[in-house]
């Protein structure tokens, strides 16, 4: 996985994450649209921005 992540082209990278906005409107979208909960969202968002 390290080398999927780290071996991935720059353009490929932006590439998706325009494919990504552009289908799901971001990162939130896409994630529920894969089932995600509104309230792990929101969780997920807090240990990201590392609030309590």
């Amino acid at each position: 996985m390290a080398a999927l992540v780290t071996g991935a082209p720059e353009e490929a990278i932006g590439r998706a994450l325009e494919w990504v906005d552009e289908h799901h409107g971001g990162a939130a979208g896409y994630l529920l649209s894969g089932g995600l909960l509104e309230d792990e969202l929101a969780m997920l968002r807090r240990r990201l921005r590392r609030q309590p």
